[in-house]
């Protein structure tokens, strides 16, 4: 797996015409108030299918009544539990 180009910037600091230079030779240009406060967050943490199985039953039994606040809470769930094994990994 390569690493992403990812080119942090300040809202502002280059115009649309060099984004989109930018964005032809592959690099994702992310705009942030704090571009060195951003972190990279690598897809490696292992999560297996009854993770994800808990993670959509929390979603669904969460009170949250429409397809996008579950989805959202679904989300939410993942992102813990990707963080929560990270910790346990680097423990």
């Amino acid at each position: 797996m390569t690493d992403p180009l990812i080119l942090p910037v300040k809202p502002g600091s280059l115009s649309t015409r060099d984004i989109a230079a930018l964005r032809k030779t592959g690099v994702t240009v992310i705009q942030h108030e704090d571009p060195g406060s951003l972190r990279l967050l690598r897809p490696h943490a292992q999560i297996d299918g009854s993770d994800l199985l808990a993670c959509a039953m929390q979603a669904l039994t969460s009170g949250k009544v429409g397809a996008r606040d579950q989805r959202e809470e679904f989300t939410r769930s993942v992102a813990r539990a990707v963080l929560t094994r990270r910790g346990q990994d680097h423990a």
